[in-house]
């Protein structure tokens, strides 16, 4: 069922991030945007995982729509920027790009870009990949969080759930 309140929030989200890509002066706090939509995609997410009753064939089926949804236009936009960049960047910005491109492969971009630097430094907007973490970041979500919603409603202890949102709030800032 789409929730026009939601897809309004998503927009409004996506809006802010455009904007703030385009020129920060517009709207500095406009990044705040890729959080929003964070925090609207968990909503949803556990509002699908409840409805389906988290049983093992309904999370089976969760994992492949979410790797048919991401993986083919991602694999194909790493496809086109390696060799783009092999042929633009010089040997050494072509080694660590090669390392970036290794992690975006992987979905540990986030954790790879937050060792990296501050994200808003000249040197990160260098980073042909760097758009790549906040899917990341969503990649695992999508792995890891059914797994914790489910001990937490098998165990029936409310203090499991708590602290998986807690330990993802602060595995969140670690980018």
């Amino acid at each position: 069922m789409i929730r026009n309140d939601i897809q309004t929030l998503r927009a409004i989200a996506v809006l802010a991030v455009v904007i703030c890509h385009m020129n920060p002066a517009w709207l500095p706090g406009g990044y705040l945007g890729v959080d929003m939509f964070f925090v609207i995609s968990g909503f949803v997410i556990t509002k699908m995982l409840l409805e389906s009753q988290l049983e093992s064939s309904q999370l089976l089926n969760f994992w492949i729509r979410r790797i048919f949804r991401i993986i083919p236009a991602y694999a194909f936009m790493l496809a086109i920027i390696g060799p783009i960049s092999a042929l633009l960047l010089l040997p050494e910005d072509f080694s660590q790009f090669s390392k970036s491109w290794v992690k975006s492969l992987n979905f540990v971009s986030n954790q790879y870009y937050a060792e990296y630097g501050d994200y808003f430094s000249p040197k990160m907007a260098e980073q042909p990949l760097l758009h790549t973490w906040s899917l990341s970041v969503e990649m695992q979500f999508y792995l890891i969080y059914p797994l914790f919603l489910i001990l937490a409603l098998r165990a029936n202890f409310s203090s499991i759930f708590i602290l998986s949102t807690v330990f993802f709030y602060f595995y969140a800032q670690l980018d």
